[in-house]
């Protein structure tokens, strides 16, 4: 077979006689030796044959044969196999719980079957997550196709739409046995929606969105209009009504054409959308002898859905000039050696020269030079930051001043800013409560408004044999039976929101963490990281034991090297310094272990001896199984040390079950803490700190930034009690809460939370993962402008809601009793549009992040 050809002719196997055409030699029963080690290892690991453990068989000592049969290989793929088939593209990862995006490039695992499918296979279920651009979606209807398209295939875990941006977000398995890119967007096409795989900061696409109306539709609409007020002049002036009606007709039949056109796709698909309605209600106006009606009708609908094209168009550029920057990837940059290179062609190691003035393309370590950068652009902050070598630095910020050289150290097609924009793109697709009402509430309107309008026709023509009048009130119900206004009363809003909080540096997951928002009664903090900076520093030592012959705090800084905690950096840099000139590497350390609410422990070789080390709060006098030795005169010193540093974190280091030494750690509070409670309560919630630090040093952190010490300070917690806390609030209190914190000792706590909030420059990736909104900045007062914008912005959905509905009611009542023509429907079908549209849009242009600048509240705390 093929896999034999290959590895006799092409691949590892030196077989010197190619078989003649029409024969060949059978790998099960033909015993052929590879000439060489290499060969040998590379059929094994990298060609045809799945032999996947090369250290159990050696080479050297025996034949090997391509004894096992080809056929076989896809039953015995080895875990190492399968990886490189899931790796030979970055796009996908083994999923047990977690996934990794795709933008542009389609995965089909061919002729394999996953471990959902058999449960004999060795290939993982696996999950990735593809936008497709859906050039044909206009409304809810095209929605509600791509769902009951897809819901139904194996494989499928979750589908977004996002309307506005006309794209979708499809996480699904792509092994052939489930979901495959390809058979989605072979389904998908198949109902003409025009799906191809959208690739982000795409200039084709871009150019395509913001040129909704080409010249085409121009002259079409000229000339439909202009036989439209032709007819209208002879109708008025000189009273002929055939020649009128001549135009009328030729208006009526120019305009006509786009909208049987997509009526014919509709009923192809089985669905019922504003083109058939309208191609119903232009028919029943020409049966109806009423020509003037119908040409009206078709120019004012052709007119309406131009000017909705256009200003939708605008207003996905406005929101795609909200969320991203220039597009990078063709951008030129210098490398070093002089060379002018895109960035698309940029490699993880290249070196690339930034001057004053230039955007930031990569994410890398500065090298060489020096220079301010200017963060804004992701986090929101005007503060410029120094970067000197060893700086890291990220995509999207400016330099401002200096010369720097950095070295690329991630992937350009997985850079912050390219991270950043993914994120935003797939959280607009997200859909809130409002929103799922507002899709029920329109799934139902338009069924019943044309049952409606059929018993209105047939009962009411039938008893009063006025059938012009009612054939009328039908056609003008046909047009109000569109919820277009409808559908998109909640996406537009909650779009331009999380576009404009990604602007100043705040991720919002999605339109429901925006509704849930409103709902927010209590807040419960995290101090340490949070409200305080978590740069901590060691400001006293007390070495109990002056016997050792070894450095309590070396060993403390091997174990705490292994930690993210602030404590742990503040350890580390106490005994390196400058980690970046250190001599020497810190000792060698095994079986590390996070005591949660307590510390650290773990074992460290120093001079070829082990010991046992374990390093945290008070409480690890009193939870370990092996009793902590501590003299009269150790405790004596012990308290002393204690009252001398007051309102400090006080950790003890342990070695081999006896208190060797304390150190005095202490953590600078954030200039803005004091306005960031105060700015909470004006809200009206209660604000609550949660720490696991001491009650001394908790309560003095309260009094400083303007909290009750005894009642709004809880202190000695561990990561279980914070969660009890948050429960019992939630379940027994009835509130609803937004927790904030950093640690991964928070990340329990923000996931059961009502919401959950990461402060993302320093926080942990758990913390981060388990968050629904993240504060990419180093600034809390993010966090109470993003609780105004998500108040101000499901106002806004509320109001839009209101007017598209109760406005549609109104008319129809008014068309049932026959004050609403069909030119008046229309009219008031497109200027319902219209306003759900331009006040949706009013989040972009939302004053919530103007007083949430760091510059201002730190020049304010100084007058």
């Amino acid at each position: 077979d093929d896999s034999e050809s290959d590895c006799c002719n092409d691949g590892c196997c030196s077989h010197d006689e190619k078989p003649l055409l029409g024969q060949s030699h059978d790998h099960s029963t033909t015993n052929h030796s590879h000439n060489d080690d290499d060969s040998e290892s590379d059929c094994c690991n990298d060609g045809c044959c799945s032999h996947d453990n090369v250290t159990t068989h050696d080479h050297s000592e025996h034949n090997h044969d391509h004894g096992h049969n080809h056929n076989s290989h896809i039953e015995t793929k080895s875990d190492n196999h399968i990886d490189k088939i899931y790796n030979s593209t970055p796009t996908i990862a083994n999923l047990n719980g977690t996934f990794v995006d795709t933008t542009s490039v389609s995965i089909t695992i061919q002729s394999l079957m996953c471990s959902l499918c058999d449960i004999t296979s060795n290939i993982p279920h696996a999950y990735q997550v593809t936008r497709l651009r859906v050039a044909n979606l206009c409304c809810s209807g095209e929605e509600r196709l791509i769902r009951t398209s897809l819901e139904s295939i194996n494989g499928i875990e979750s589908i977004n739409v996002n309307v506005i941006g006309r794209y979708a977000v499809i996480k699904h398995c792509p092994v052939e046995c489930c979901a495959p890119i390809d058979k989605i967007i072979d389904i998908l096409n198949f109902q003409r929606l025009g799906v191809t795989i959208q690739e982000l900061n795409d200039e084709n696409e871009s150019t395509n969105q913001s040129n909704e109306i080409n010249y085409q539709q121009i002259i079409h609409f000229i000339l439909m209009f202009s036989f439209f007020i032709i007819g209208i002049g002879f109708l008025t002036r000189s009273h002929d009504d055939l020649i009128s009606m001549i135009f009328f007709v030729l208006s009526t039949s120019i305009g006509v054409v786009p909208v049987m056109q997509s009526a014919l796709v509709s009923i192809r698909r089985q669905t019922i959308d504003i083109h058939i309605l309208m191609l119903l209600a232009i028919a029943g106006a020409i049966a109806s002898a009423e020509y003037f009606d119908a040409s009206l009708l078709v120019t004012l609908f052709t007119g309406a859905e131009y000017i909705e094209s256009y200003v939708l168009a605008r207003v996905r550029k406005l929101i795609d000039t909200s969320t991203s920057s220039n597009n990078l990837s063709n951008r030129l940059v210098t490398l070093s050696n002089g060379k002018s290179i895109k960035v698309s062609d940029l490699k993880v190691g290249d070196i690339v020269v930034v001057r004053t003035g230039d955007m930031i393309c990569v994410d890398g370590i500065v090298v060489k030079g020096e220079g301010s950068v200017s963060e804004a652009a992701l986090t929101g902050e005007s503060k410029l930051i120094t970067k000197s070598v060893h700086s890291k630095v990220i995509s999207g910020s400016i330099l401002q001043n200096g010369y720097i050289e950095i070295q690329i150290t991630v992937d350009v097609s997985n850079s912050t800013i390219q991270q950043l924009q993914t994120q935003v793109y797939d959280l607009q697709a997200n859909k809130g409560r409002y929103n799922e009402l507002i899709d029920r509430f329109s799934n139902y309107w338009t069924p019943i408004v044309l049952l409606f309008t059929i018993c209105l026709v047939v009962i009411g023509g039938s008893i009063t044999n006025q059938w012009n009048v009612y054939v009328n009130k039908g056609l003008v119900l046909l047009v109000l039976a569109c919820p277009c206004a409808i559908v998109i009363a909640c996406p537009i809003p909650s779009v331009c929101a999380i576009a404009l909080a990604a602007k100043h540096g705040t991720l919002i997951k999605g339109s429901s963490v925006i509704e849930k928002m409103c709902t927010i009664d209590t807040v419960a903090i995290d101090k340490t990281g949070t409200l305080t900076k978590g740069f901590c520093k060691v400001v006293g030592r007390l070495l109990l034991d002056d016997s050792l012959n070894f450095n309590p705090l070396e060993l403390a800084a091997a174990i705490e090297n292994k930690s993210t905690h602030p404590l742990a950096s503040a350890i580390v840099s106490d005994f390196c310094g400058c980690i970046a000139e250190m001599e020497s590497d810190l000792p060698q350390t095994k079986k590390i272990k996070v005591i949660d609410g307590v510390g650290i422990s773990g074992s460290v070789n120093f001079h070829n001896k082990w010991y046992n080390v374990i390093i945290g709060n008070e409480r690890i006098l009193n939870t370990q199984d092996t009793p902590i030795v501590i003299s009269d005169i150790t405790n004596r010193s012990s308290e002393e040390f204690i009252r001398q540093f007051d309102g400090c974190s006080i950790v003890s280091i342990v070695v081999d079950s006896r208190l060797v030494m304390l150190l005095a750690i202490t953590d600078e509070i954030r200039e803005e803490s004091q306005s960031f409670v105060s700015t909470m309560r004006s809200f009206g919630f209660s604000v609550t700190m949660l720490t696991g630090d001491h009650e001394t040093v908790a309560k003095q952190v309260c009094n400083k930034i303007g909290l009750d010490p005894i009642t709004s300070c809880r202190s000695r917690l561990i990561p279980s009690e914070k969660l009890q806390w948050i429960e019992n609030q939630q379940n027994v209190n009835n509130k609803h809460v937004l927790m904030i914190g950093d640690g991964i000792n928070d990340a329990t706590a923000l996931s059961v939370s009502t919401i959950g909030a990461a402060m993302g420059e320093g926080g942990s990736a758990m913390t981060i993962e388990a968050a629904d909104v993240i504060i990419l900045s180093d600034n809390l007062l993010r966090l109470p402008a993003t609780v105004k914008l998500c108040k101000f912005t499901s106002n806004v959905m509320l109001t839009n809601c209101f007017i598209s509905i109760v406005v549609k009611i109104v008319a129809v009542v008014l068309a049932i009793i026959g004050m609403l023509s069909l030119w008046n429907a229309v009219l008031v079908d497109l200027g319902t549009l219209l306003v759900v549209i331009f006040n949706g849009i009013r989040p972009l242009n939302s004053k919530a992040y103007v007083d949430s600048n760091l510059d201002k509240i730190m020049k304010s705390n100084e007058v």
